[in-house]
């Protein structure tokens, strides 16, 4: 099984989940939040800021390549979302007043106001909560197929939902 150890020291650059999230590769970081390492993140929202403002790659692109860019930038924040309960959009709101430009002018359709204005739902919560305990626990993803629980809220706190 895989266990990711995240204790990034400053001088070793780049940690995998930036990488991930300045390339917006959405299909690697659903399994990296799968397996908690977000979780593990001392200010997970610099990952939201990468994934929504970190520039692409300096070259001419194609109008498809700037669409591929911003769906997969779109599910990120999705993503993002479905592991955790606060999503600063102060701190998305002061990065643009400083003149960054989001790769999705439209950004916030994608976080769910509950992450930011709205109360959490409990339902979210408990996901939170199990998850937690779960990576305490060095069990996931893996224990949470061993939960006495509906396929369904497996694969919920799996975050396939």
């Amino acid at each position: 099984t895989f266990t990711p150890v995240y204790c990034p020291s400053p001088l070793s650059g780049i940690t995998p989940l930036f990488y991930v999230a300045q390339t917006r590769q959405s299909n690697i970081l659903k399994i990296l939040l799968q397996y908690g390492i977000v979780e593990r993140e001392k200010n997970p929202i610099n990952i939201v800021l990468t994934i929504l403002l970190y520039p692409s790659r300096v070259r001419i692109m194609v109008d498809q390549e700037l669409v591929d860019i911003q769906e997969d930038a779109k599910t990120c924040l999705v993503l993002c979302s479905r592991v955790l309960s606060v999503i600063s959009t102060r701190e998305i709101e002061t990065q643009l007043s400083l003149g960054r430009r989001p790769i999705i002018s439209n950004w916030l359709d994608y976080i769910p106001s509950t992450r930011y204005k709205d109360p959490c739902e409990l339902l979210h919560l408990c996901r939170i909560t199990i998850r937690a305990q779960l990576l305490t626990n060095n069990m996931l993803p893996n224990g949470i197929f061993s939960l006495l629980i509906p396929v369904r809220l497996q694969n919920y706190l799996n975050l396939e939902s």
